[in-house]
């Protein structure tokens, strides 16, 4: 808007002309996107490079931790072919004792039990043979009912210089007290004379329960003497 000298205002209208050839403007806005995309190209690749970076990284990780792990599976190996010769001695050791103690798993003690019988015999009797014979597994089962599991039958003879009773009944009941014998029978009993004395003679049978075993070495060789 401009004034005339008269005071009166004119309304004029000014325009702006672009005098550069319109090939330089679109070539400007090809230049500017070209730039944005190459903003973006530069960004996408940034952004990829930090995710390999990373993953990379993981790997290493991995790698390392695989290695770690390998090196101790390979130590555990070592360890173990080293206790591998103390592995076939424990084994040599546990098929001795177990051949020990089936081998001496029939053992009984017969000092034990002679030293309860002669304990139980009253004063007034006298013991003159004692015969243990042990049954062997597969007899045991002979289809006799006794009172537990024989493992050895027991015949026995002697006198008492008192007449069957008291005499004879008093070493029948003091038998049947020794604790490894049960099913105490008499076969006979007869008098006799001994000299200016009368005696009673006897002989019975007995069996022998598991009680009488030594138990020795069940579990191997003690201790004390182990190698």
């Amino acid at each position: 808007m401009r004034s005339d000298g008269s005071g009166a205002r004119t309304d004029e209208l000014i325009a702006s002309v672009n005098l550069l050839p319109e090939e330089v403007g679109a070539e400007r806005r090809v230049r500017r996107r070209a730039a944005l995309s190459v903003v973006g190209v530069v960004v996408f690749v940034a952004a990829l490079a930090g995710l390999y970076v990373h993953k990379l990284s993981q790997v290493n990780d991995a790698e390392a931790a695989r290695d770690e792990a390998a090196v101790e599976v390979a130590d555990l190996e070592q360890q173990v072919a080293q206790l591998q010769p103390f592995r076939e001695l424990a084994d040599r050791l546990n098929a001795r004792n177990a051949i020990l103690a089936s081998a001496m798993s029939r053992e009984i003690s017969y000092a034990r039990a002679l030293n309860d019988v002669a304990l139980a015999f009253p004063a007034s009797a006298s013991l003159q043979s004692l015969e243990i014979s042990l049954i062997s597994p597969e007899d045991s089962g002979d289809g006799v009912i006794n009172f537990g599991t024989p493992v050895a039958n027991v015949t026995y003879s002697g006198y008492s210089t008192e007449r069957y009773a008291p005499g004879v009944e008093t070493v029948l009941v003091e038998f049947d007290r020794v604790s490894p014998l049960f099913n105490v029978r008499l076969n006979t009993a007869a008098t006799e004379e001994r000299g200016s004395t009368e005696v009673t003679n006897f002989d019975g049978t007995a069996a022998m329960s598991e009680s009488a075993r030594t138990g020795r070495y069940a579990n191997g060789l003690p201790p004390e003497v182990a190698p």
